[in-house]
């Protein structure tokens, strides 16, 4: 580990910090996969499957805001106290509804309720770092994070086919709660009762800009996350070799989690985060340019018995998780550094909310778009086209104050 990270983990609070993130941003995986297979198992559908995820994600999409809300009025330890006993509530509830195959209404009402009943761990994590480490160090503390969300959407799937090929599906999706308790309750106590009630003057006009700017871009960036995901997947149903999905997947996030690594040990100025996010946003448009054309390529030599090269896309993967690692990190410090304090857990909420539905909404337009046009990918090109303006149209921070070095 670089020094920088080590400097990190010196910090009081820091290591129970990085544990809970960990743990929870286990979550997601965890819960996902267990719900395609025992809803699968149960009523053998696969859109009702597909329609289950995406509800139980629109739920908690929807209420992180409002969990947010709470957690700056009254503090991360009571809101989270209680989100944890509904959660099991709701686990327990969702669980009972796959093993007795309830009617179909009753479930998907039951799986949006489990979506609302998530602990908005994710938020106080992220609005938490500024409480325990100085302003120099943002950096690298949100490159960190970065990754560690990154490592939990390989290694989160993983652990959910292990518990699967052990437990029924009712019962594995219980275990979820073990990672959500400890990730909640387990982080510093500086950031678990840090209650900020909203009662400070409203933000000058350019740092709300800066807040909303970043909100869009995030869901463009998002939306393109999600048609690579879709994209890999459709890549593998007509290749018939599943394979090929994992191995695109596994590149991007190969890229994404070595790269955001590297970026915290680098520094810069706040003046210059607007210029390094137009940086990234225009290699992040050439790249997926780049792959549609070399999509595209592939489609019309089909008729030849051509394909694209496996290796060629696994590289484009890998150069756009290279390149959206750090990015991920940048649009984090973005809202740190402009958000009103008392409203940080609020501000990570609206973030993660912005982030969710444009992964949703890039997955369903990847495939509509693909099956209409023949370019899966092409929403995902003009959303990091929009990213660029937005990233572009971003106010400078103020550089006639004194600004500490960031890493970078």
């Amino acid at each position: 580990m670089s020094s920088g990270y080590t400097d990190l983990c010196r910090h009081s609070g820091v290591p129970r910090q990085i544990v809970a993130a960990s743990l929870s941003r286990m979550t997601q995986p965890l819960l996902t996969l267990p719900l395609l297979v025992g809803v699968q198992e149960r009523y053998h559908d696969h859109g009702l499957a597909a329609v289950t995820v995406g509800l139980y994600t629109a739920g908690f999409a929807a209420m992180m805001p409002i969990t947010g809300r709470l957690v700056d009025r009254h503090g991360g330890r009571a809101i989270l106290r209680i989100w944890l006993i509904l959660a099991l509530i709701a686990l327990l509830g969702t669980s009972a509804a796959l093993t007795l195959a309830v009617p179909t209404p009753v479930l998907l009402s039951g799986v949006t309720i489990l979506g609302m009943c998530l602990p908005p761990v994710g938020a106080v994590t992220r609005a938490g770092w500024p409480l325990l480490i100085p302003p120099a160090q943002l950096r690298t503390a949100y490159a960190l994070d970065t990754v560690i969300n990154e490592a939990a959407t390989i290694t989160g799937p993983l652990l959910a086919a292990l518990t699967l090929s052990i437990l029924p599906a009712p019962l594995a999706l219980l275990t979820v709660f073990l990672p959500i308790t400890v990730g909640s309750l387990g982080l510093p106590a500086a950031v678990l009762d840090s209650a900020r009630r909203a009662n400070r003057r409203p933000a000058r006009e350019p740092q709300s800009r800066r807040v909303i700017l970043t909100y869009g871009i995030t869901f463009c960036a998002s939306l393109g996350a999600g048609s690579l995901v879709a994209t890999a997947g459709l890549l593998a149903a007509e290749a018939e070799e599943p394979s090929i999905a994992g191995v695109l997947l596994a590149a991007a996030a190969i890229g994404a989690v070595t790269a955001g690594t590297i970026a915290g040990r680098h520094h810069l100025h706040q003046d210059a985060l607007t210029s390094r996010l137009v940086g990234f946003a225009m290699a992040i448009t050439a790249a997926f340019i780049v792959l549609v054309l070399v999509l595209g390529l592939s489609a019309l030599g089909q008729s030849r018995g051509g394909a694209a090269n496996i290796v060629t896309l696994a590289a484009l993967y890998l150069v756009l998780g290279t390149l959206t690692g750090p990015r991920d990190a940048l649009l984090q410090l973005s809202i740190v550094l402009v958000a009103r304090p008392a409203q940080r857990s609020t501000s990570f909420s609206w973030l993660g909310t912005c982030g969710l539905l444009g992964f949703g909404f890039g997955s369903a337009v990847s495939g509509l778009v693909g099956n209409t046009l023949g370019h899966h990918l092409l929403p995902a090109a003009i959303a990091s086209g929009v990213a660029l303006a937005l990233s572009g149209s971003m106010p400078r921070t103020n550089a006639s104050r004194p600004q500490p070095p960031l890493p970078l």
